[in-house]
């Protein structure tokens, strides 16, 4: 597995190959990496710079219209090219396409295959909209925040952790699904850490329990 950096969005590539779109710190871009580092796949990585809207730029709005990051771009041997936006989109067709023996993934034949779906709905829905929310918050000045905001944003999350929590302590093998690593830690993991301040161990030691062993396979 290499990862080759990209600077500029017009540098060449020679077919077969897969470039990222992502940006530095995106827990969206994490949850790609992690997926492309497990399977050791070789793929060049282009981070934009948000600061410079780079985003926005024209030439970056003919790969993805919306503006937004990541997004995978797959060129094969003949030159056949598909570009995919949204993570839990690459995620898939990453795996479907890359994870041929299932390390990470289940096929469509697996009931594990919907637990994951589900969950990584949800993750990628309720849960980010809640803790993204909770970050705009306690990134503003105290004097500037809202309060109400910032409480519900509290108290909605305390119940999503309720929910991971509950799911880590059922399956009892210290991931969600299954005995083994899956796309849905991956999707889980940026997730959860991202924004300032640990989670509340003693509430949820078994989330506690996850992170740690999700630091310690060093995914990006």
């Amino acid at each position: 597995m290499v990862c080759h950096i990209v600077n500029s969005k017009e540098e060449k590539l020679e077919a077969p190959y897969l470039k990222l779109y992502s940006a530095g710190r995106s827990p969206f871009g994490k949850k790609v990496i992690a997926l492309l580092n497990l399977l050791k796949l070789d793929y060049y990585l282009l981070n934009l710079d948000f600061d410079k809207k780079e985003q926005k730029e024209p030439s970056f709005l003919q790969i993805n219209p919306r503006g937004k990051i990541p997004v995978l771009e797959h060129v094969d041997s003949k030159g056949n090219k598909m570009i995919i936006g949204e993570s839990l989109a690459i995620l898939n067709y990453i795996a479907n396409t890359f994870d041929t023996k299932r390390e990470f993934s289940f096929a469509l034949d697996n009931p594990l295959y919907y637990d994951v779906l589900e969950w990584s709905v949800y993750i990628a829905t309720a849960f980010d909209q809640t803790k993204f929310q909770q970050f705009l918050q306690l990134m503003t000045p105290v004097e500037e925040r809202n309060p109400q905001i910032l409480s519900k944003a509290n108290a909605d999350l305390d119940i999503a952790f309720g929910f991971l929590e509950d799911k880590l302590k059922k399956n009892k093998t210290g991931f969600f699904v299954s005995d083994h690593l899956s796309i849905l830690d991956i999707v889980a993991y940026p997730s959860v850490t991202f924004g300032p301040g640990p989670i509340d161990s003693e509430k949820f030691p078994c989330i506690q329990a996850w992170i740690e062993k999700m630091e310690s396979l060093k995914l990006y």
